[in-house]
């Protein structure tokens, strides 16, 4: 899910249908952000994403699905986002 428009303090039982997990990017201060939602009997782990890329909203696992890696990303570019920021 991209534009979630979730705030840090919504909690993951109000949007996530059972059987699912959460992973998610809150947009800080005026919500937003992207979510993937993951079934729980799959075996997954978070990536951290580097500092420098603050200003996008992501999130990234790998997926290990019948004995093959997946790498997932969950991406958004915000309307405030320009070419200057990819300097």
């Amino acid at each position: 899910m991209t534009e979630t428009w979730l705030q840090s303090e919504s909690p993951d039982t109000l949007f996530c249908p059972k059987g699912y997990d959460v992973v998610r990017f809150d947009r800080p201060t005026i919500g937003g952000g992207v979510t993937l939602f993951i079934n729980n009997t799959v075996k997954y782990n978070v990536v951290p994403v580097n500092k420098e890329f603050y200003h996008l909203e992501l999130v990234c696992v790998d997926l290990d699905l019948y004995g093959i890696s997946y790498g997932i990303i969950g991406y958004y570019r915000n309307g405030g986002f320009t070419t200057s920021a990819i300097e």
